[in-house]
């Protein structure tokens, strides 16, 4: 349930405000600092997003 939760919010599934209740819910630590990568590759003018 957890990995589902984590792809719910990359994937914009999720509501802001739900996400600090069910991550509490699941026991996720919220005194932890997380880093988020944003990837942007560029190949013959079209531009991908990972």
């Amino acid at each position: 349930d957890r990995s589902n939760f984590i792809k719910n919010v990359i994937l914009d599934n999720i509501l802001p405000g739900d996400i600090y209740l069910k991550a509490r819910e699941l026991h996720f630590n919220s005194e932890v600092s997380r880093v988020c990568l944003l990837i942007k590759i560029v190949y013959k003018n079209r531009c991908f997003r990972l």
